[in-house]
């Protein structure tokens, strides 16, 4: 049992609110149905807190489910927090992200161990590799259920719970009820150790006493025994048993008789009129039934009461979690059994209802719903049409890149082909989930589209917000032409009136980007005030985007707070929305944990194997990919040594070639370089230079018309260590002069900070303790102001000895006692 502090901070973290989109029922178990029977011992037996892993595998009706939910609120009783999760045939990522979000739901910080250790990337299921991690850390047992495992259908998803089984800590329990198993699902190695139990059809089934606590105690003796006999202890038959309790007792055994699908057709359809039938069969097509919906989509009046009233239905209904009571389904078994009927027999029917769903959950703004639905009627064009009328591209703009990429399963090549809008939208979510090099290779097709459509200004808008993904995600170097093409659309799109709100903030947002990276810092801030002009905080997810680039200005302008409560802003926000973007919330801590790595937060030694690294899956952007992997840099120089840097800069290194992101091939090239001076190896150091083609001239290194501010950053401290390596200390202080004046105009106090803590090190290797001391006061006057002091701190050595001897000549006692600080910090390390 969970401890009362432990209690108390779960009890906290269960505000967790799901998104708007998300699917509530999915994470929430089902309410006891009116005729429910409490069955403790069984539930006892089923707990999953006694072994490692409980499996319930029996066919449809054995009333696993209602075990699971009786075992999640025993559970719940006792303290123990407990995660619940029904699967569908969800993807990889899909099921990635609802693992994550039900234990948030239950009380666990899944991001936890992005803050204390770091992401490790190198998993294909990130979320699921945090959450992993996140239990281990907890002190008591936590417990997973999921429910209808037989759903699970993709191989790759297969493949995450196999992970999941093998590798979760010792205090996670997990139960699972299916029917079946699903291909390749493995528990051959939790049986063999005995961590394991299955109960199957036959503990399940009701016993002769429960069975007559559940019919009543009203059956004499030998009508009971019969009961026992021809139901076997099914609990669904019991139910419908009761359903029917007025008919004819001959018609009652003739319905027990049946099994499973036999009993479906036989029993069910036997107390159903020609009329009830059919409409069964079509309300076997919902998800859900509201009275609104049911009306709407049937043509009818009062129709969920005719539901309700089905003669044998009414055990078979259950209440739609999540919900009130005023929306229902039918139980699974017969919802399949229906669909499969439907379509086998009236295939045009099927399409018929299918496509009256989409209409209507269309109006209800349920869109992936209505596009699912569109797709089963084999209406492509309808799905097409559905999405188009909510906005297309300001779907994603609203939604976030997750409720995009789910609307595109939906979208099949035919209605491309009649809607050629909606090719932009496919480009759009292959760029938001890292496949950019799929999305520029549709650039073409797209721009002659765009090209054809001439004066369709919408089209030419949903253009401009295309290619800004494209460039954003692909880090495009800011002196292509593809993004200073990009930028002055963009700003034509932020001054068209009568463009809708979420593409004019697009379009201020991709010219606020291009002055960031330009470190343009007045103009950014003036773009993001325009923006918020159109959209204010309506929408999270446009929004925490725009707070993390405030907060990457406020970090290069040596605002730490500012930073701070920016990134914090976009945090919360992100882990409001957390299934919106993913990989903005780790962007979020990525950025956070650069900033702290300024302010000489530095992490243990033996964080060392827990690396920063980017998602290359998720794709990102270049200040991502770079705070990321300089702060894995300088975490491995910290705690290993150049061999273990050099090898995070190679894996990084060949995965930006392989994704096409030249930015950010640039700036590994000059962290490469600057890694390999800081080691003495000049040689390799030169080669890499020419390798990467990087610039001959100083002034090329300070361009910032071409390149992005942290590249010049990277490019210039890496050439000045190389003329500090080479002895040429001339060339090295005309470079530090003209980056630190460049710093000074800019506002670039990061840049400034490590290039006079470069000064110091120049001046003590050209053998001139005096200018070192000079820059070094320098460099404390401007961390008293900023708090980074990890530019000095990881020079390590060679700064010790001027340290010191400021430390005994400055008269300045908040000089000296910064430096005393720095100087512990430098010798510990």
């Amino acid at each position: 049992m969970s401890s009362p502090a432990a209690l108390a901070k779960r009890k906290a973290r269960l505000s967790v609110v799901a998104p708007s989109w998300l699917t509530e029922h999915r994470i929430t178990p089902p309410e006891p149905l009116a005729d429910y029977l409490v069955r403790s011992a069984l539930i006892e037996q089923c707990l999953p807190t006694n072994r490692h892993l409980t499996l319930l595998w029996a066919p449809g009706g054995f009333g696993k489910t209602t075990v699971l939910a009786d075992c999640y609120r025993l559970l719940q009783e006792r303290g123990i927090p407990t995660a619940w999760l029904r699967l569908d045939n969800d993807g990889p990522s899909g099921l990635d992200t609802y693992l994550s979000f039900t234990f948030e739901r239950a009380g666990l910080d899944v991001l936890e161990p992005l803050r204390r250790e770091g992401a490790n990337f190198q998993s294909k299921f990130n979320r699921t590799d945090f959450l992993l991690r996140a239990l281990a850390a907890e002190p008591g047992p936590w417990v997973l259920l999921l429910d209808e495992l037989e759903r699970l259908q993709n191989p790759e998803s297969v493949e995450l719970l196999n992970l999941l089984v093998r590798t979760a800590p010792p205090n996670l329990h997990l139960a699972v009820a299916c029917r079946e198993l699903p291909g390749g699902f493995d528990i051959t190695p939790m049986t063999f150790k005995g961590a394991a139990r299955i109960f199957s059809a036959g503990e399940l089934r009701f016993s002769r006493q429960e069975i007559e606590r559940f019919l009543g105690g009203v059956l004499p003796s030998a009508e009971l025994a019969a009961v026992v006999s021809t139901s076997a202890g099914w609990p669904i038959e019991l139910h419908v048993r009761r359903s029917v309790s007025g008919k004819p007792a001959i018609e009652q055994r003739h319905i027990v008789r049946k099994v499973v699908w036999n009993w479906v057709e036989a029993r069910l359809w036997y107390a159903l009129g020609d009329e009830d039938r059919e409409f069964l069969l079509d309300v076997g097509l919902f998800d859900y039934v509201d009275a609104e919906l049911l009306d709407d989509v049937l043509g009818g009046r009062n129709l969920l009461d005719r539901f309700h009233a089905l003669s044998g239905v009414s055990g078979l209904i259950e209440p739609f979690p999540g919900h009130d009571r005023k929306v229902w389904r039918l139980h699974s078994l017969i919802r399949d059994h229906c669909a499969n009927r439907r379509r086998r027999e009236s295939p045009q029917r099927y399409r018929t209802i299918h496509r009256r769903i989409a209409i209507a959950l269309a109006r209800r703004v349920e869109i992936v719903a209505a596009m699912r639905h569109a797709v089963e009627a084999s209406d492509a064009t309808l799905a097409g049409e559905i999405l188009l009328k909510v906005g297309g591209l300001s779907y994603w703009g609203v939604q976030g890149p997750d409720r995009l990429l789910a609307v595109d399963r939906y979208l099949l090549q035919e209605a491309i082909d009649q809607f050629p809008l909606l090719l932009l939208i496919r480009m759009m979510a292959q760029a938001a989930s890292g496949r950019v090099l799929e999305a520029r290779r549709n650039l073409a097709a797209a721009s002659a589209l765009v090209a054809e459509s001439g004066d369709d200004e919408v089209l030419q808008n949903y253009w401009v917000a295309l290619r800004g993904l494209i460039v954003q995600r692909g880090c495009e170097p800011v002196g292509s032409g593809l993004f200073r093409e990009t930028v002055e659309a963009a700003r034509r799109v932020a001054e068209v009136p009568g463009v809708h709100p979420i593409l004019r903030y697009g379009g201020e947002y991709w010219v606020c980007l291009e002055h960031n990276l330009k470190a343009e810092f007045a103009a950014a801030l003036e773009r993001r005030a325009r923006a918020r002009e159109w959209l204010g905080d309506r929408y999270p997810y446009a929004t925490l985007a725009m707070n993390f680039q405030m907060g990457q200005i406020a970090m290069a302008r040596g605002r730490v707070r500012e930073a701070t409560v920016w990134y914090r802003a976009g945090i919360r926000t992100a882990r409001r929305n957390f299934l919106n973007d993913f990989g903005l919330v780790a962007l979020g801590e990525i950025l956070m944990r650069e900033l702290n790595l300024e302010c000489n937060g530095l992490p243990g030694a033996d964080e060392c194997d827990r690396i920063v690294r980017e998602s290359w899956q998720a794709g990102t952007q270049l200040a991502s990919y770079a705070a990321a992997c300089g702060v894995a840099v300088d975490i491995a120089l910290h705690t290993r040594d150049t061999a273990h840097a050099m090898a995070i800069l190679e894996e990084s290194i060949e995965n930006a070639y392989r994704h096409e992101l030249p930015a950010f091939e640039r700036f590994l090239g000059g962290l490469c370089v600057g890694v390999l001076a800081a080691a003495g190896q000049v040689d390799r150091a030169e080669r890499r230079w020419h390798v990467y083609g990087l610039p001959d001239a100083q002034s090329a290194c300070l361009d910032l018309k071409n390149q992005s501010w942290r590249e010049m950053e990277a490019l210039s401290l890496a050439r000045l260590r190389l003329c500090i390596l080479r002895g040429e200390f001339d060339d090295g202080r005309r470079l530090l002069l003209d980056l630190l004046a460049l710093a000074d105009r800019r506002e670039l106090r990061r840049t400034s900070v490590r290039g006079m803590a470069l000064a110091v090190v120049l001046e003590e290797a050209a053998g001139d303790r005096a200018a070192a001391v000079r820059h070094l006061t320098a460099f404390l006057e401007l961390f008293a102001k900023t708090g980074y002091g990890w530019a000095l701190v990881r020079e390590g050595q060679p700064v010790v000895a001027v340290l010191k001897e400021l430390i005994d000549a400055c008269p300045d006692t908040s000089i000296v006692t910064s430096a005393r600080s720095l100087l512990t910090k430098v010798e510990g390390k």
